[in-house]
């Protein structure tokens, strides 16, 4: 499952289940820089396993991210190692009965919360009672904030390499800042095609639901998403208005 606005997806899905199914864990989320939204002061920021890349993997400055007069500081020479709930792959039966838990915590609280990520935060701290971790290396999901200096495009397959793991990473999620997520397009190996293009292609395309083996069309599929996925702006509609169509 991934955030629907800001991930690249830049290889295949057999590829991605050959990374996840070559680590032992039940679920895997990506892994953040900054501990965001809890408090960090909280058992989600402080009470969860450090990352197990080397100490001094940015120096001698590694892991000095801190807020100063409310600004970040330093944030890109920590080693990820909080929960980022935009992306998550894992077993479905797994998956099933922690977002069961997590729905039971979240229903009597609506009115109250304000991000999911609050939430999962909470449950990752917990992890041993779900088989949970993170993608430390970056291997199936690379989060990008405060991890911009991290990555670098292959020259032959255009595709994202992380400097720091070595690793070619399956998905992209620009949280944080967002302009690269368009900006660095022509970087990639479909950077080739403008989305329209690409959106045309995908509009062209059928695919096998696996419910009842019916082929549907891109505009079946994805009903009255299309508009938002495509990029095309409505008069009056804010971002905000797209991620609770999207969302909820």
């Amino acid at each position: 499952m991934i955030d629907g606005l800001d991930v690249w997806i830049q290889s295949s899905l057999p590829s991605l289940l050959t990374k996840f199914r070559a680590q032992p864990h039940r679920i895997v989320f990506g892994a953040d820089k900054k501990c965001w939204p809890n408090h960090p002061r909280s058992p989600e920021c402080t009470a969860i396993p450090h990352s197990p890349l080397p100490r001094d993997v940015y120096g001698n400055k590694t892991d000095t991210g801190h807020m100063e007069g409310g600004k970040s500081v330093d944030y890109e020479l920590n080693r990820p190692r909080w929960v980022n709930s935009g992306t998550v792959i894992g077993y479905a039966t797994d998956l099933a009965v922690m977002y069961q838990d997590v729905m039971a915590y979240v229903t009597p609280r609506v009115q109250k919360l304000t991000s999911d990520q609050y939430v999962v935060a909470q449950f990752f701290a917990k992890g041993a009672m779900y088989n949970v971790s993170l993608d430390y290396t970056s291997t199936m999901f690379q989060t990008m904030a405060f991890s911009h200096f991290d990555v670098e495009f292959t020259k032959t397959t255009r595709v994202m390499r992380n400097k720091v793991t070595g690793v070619e990473p399956a998905l992209v999620h620009f949280n944080g800042w967002k302009p690269p997520f368009e900006t660095w397009w022509k970087k990639t190996w479909w950077g080739n095609k403008s989305r329209d293009e690409w959106m045309e292609i995908l509009r062209s395309k059928k695919v096998k639901v696996d419910i009842d083996g019916r082929e549907l069309g891109w505009d079946d599929v994805c009903l009255g998403e299309n508009d938002f996925l495509a990029g095309e702006k409505k008069p009056g509609v804010t971002r905000r208005d797209v991620e609770k169509q999207i969302i909820y």
